[in-house]
């Protein structure tokens, strides 16, 4: 279940990963360039750039967030999972309750 839920994510997160890739390099090529530069004698336009390529980076990195959360929504299997790593953490630190987690762990 969790394999199939892996593969749908995937081939919609490929676009993603591939523009976030681009733009990682866009933005490593611009501060290159500026680099080489005094900072007066880099231009607004290509300040201008620099910020717009960081913005749209942070926003392929949200789409990326957006179909990675969207896997564990309506998966209970991935709720119960989680819920039962806490439950182990917090077993091993002598915290555990057990009436927390017995209506969402049904494993």
């Amino acid at each position: 279940m969790l394999e199939n839920a892996g593969k749908a994510t995937a081939e919609q997160l490929m676009p993603v990963l591939s523009e976030i890739k681009g733009q990682q390099a866009r933005l490593a090529a611009l501060r290159q360039s500026q680099d080489k530069k005094k900072p007066e004698e880099v231009t607004q336009e290509e300040k201008d750039d620099l910020t717009n390529t960081e913005k749209a980076l942070q926003d392929e990195a949200c789409q990326e967030e957006r179909y990675s959360c969207g896997l564990c929504q309506g998966n209970t299997v991935i709720h119960q999972l989680i819920d039962l790593a806490f439950a182990t953490k917090w077993n091993v630190e002598g915290c555990f309750s057990g009436r927390v987690f017995s209506s969402a762990v049904s494993i």
